[in-house]
């Protein structure tokens, strides 16, 4: 399955659109790298694909 998902940063007040096959781990990757400078990123729309 695939997803396309956006996060968002509230100490940036940013949005974040990507796609990945694993959500869970996407998400907590963008957290510990502290993509675009935050690392609060909340997971705040998932849509799923089946291919």
């Amino acid at each position: 399955m695939f997803y396309v998902y956006i996060i968002s940063s509230t100490t940036k007040d940013k949005y974040y659109i990507g796609q990945t096959s694993d959500i869970e781990n996407r998400v907590e990757t963008h957290r510990i790298r502290k993509n675009l400078g935050a690392n609060d990123w909340v997971l705040k729309y998932p849509e799923a694909f089946h291919n």
